[in-house]
């Protein structure tokens, strides 16, 4: 069941990608079909029988991603003076969708970790591009939710060898204590 759910996430990832370079949008259908993949990938690795401390967990997440967009609004309507809408002005609509998409594929340590590096994996690909574009690459819109699922196809392919499970938070509290 892991390997199909496996494939399965990564075409959709593959999607996401495409249609977020190609387009600058990506389909709406793909995201929750996407959570659904990648929520039964998760299930699949869950080696306990704590599906409800799964659940707070995604919870958990979404309430990060919530509160983090909260605080970018409130940035925005502080810095104009005014309330401001930050959806397709600031960040995207796919863009959020893909940040809720990919709460249900990890535990709250994992997908905190995962939501910085992919962030910082997005400057650091539109840094490299605009240096060896010689500063030429002029783009309003960055494909967010593209190079976070490209980060996420990624990780996935990695994560065949390392064999990390991203529900169980103990791993990554020993590595960092």
């Amino acid at each position: 069941m892991y390997n199909s759910g496996l494939i399965v996430s990564s075409i959709l990832l593959i999607l996401i990608v495409f249609q977020d370079f190609t387009y600058r949008a990506v389909s709406w259908i793909l995201f929750p079909i996407s959570a659904i993949s990648l929520l039964f990938l998760s299930l699949s690795q869950l080696k306990s029988t704590n599906i409800q401390g799964y659940f707070w967990g995604i919870t958990i997440n979404a309430g990060f991603v919530t509160l983090q967009l909260l605080f970018i609004k409130l940035y925005f309507s502080i810095k104009s003076g005014s309330i401001k809408q930050i959806i397709n002005t600031k960040i995207g609509l796919g863009d959020i969708c893909m940040f809720y998409t990919i709460t249900v594929f990890f535990s709250p340590i994992y997908f905190i970790f995962f939501y910085i590096i992919s962030l910082f994996f997005s400057v650091f690909i539109i840094l490299l591009i605009k240096l060896i574009s010689g500063n030429t690459y002029i783009e309003k819109n960055v494909p967010l939710a593209g190079f976070m699922a490209l980060f996420l196809l990624i990780f996935m392919l990695i994560n065949i060898y390392l064999k990390l499970n991203t529900l169980d938070d103990l791993r990554i509290i020993n590595f960092l204590t």
